[in-house]
């Protein structure tokens, strides 16, 4: 049990000593606001995805989302003479 908990020690020793120089608060702040940043970009970008797939839908008169659940779409063909 005690080689186990030197092997813990040591590794909790060479973390300390590599991290703790380069880890600051302000770098958990930094990397928190970053992740929010970018998840909320995503959300915006999904939310703007839905918005144009039914504004398509809506003017060209196809139903795409159904198109995309079903992976098949009619193609109707205009008769020109």
């Amino acid at each position: 049990m005690t080689l186990l908990q030197d092997i813990d020690e040591h590794k909790q020793h060479l973390i300390e000593n590599f991290a703790g120089d380069v880890y600051e608060e302000s770098d958990e702040k930094f990397w928190e606001e970053t992740h929010q940043l970018l998840s909320n970009l995503t959300l915006f970008l999904i939310l703007l995805l839905i918005a144009g797939v039914i504004l398509s839908s809506l003017l060209q008169r196809q139903h795409l989302i159904k198109s995309m659940v079903y992976n098949s779409k009619k193609i109707r063909q205009r008769m020109t003479y």
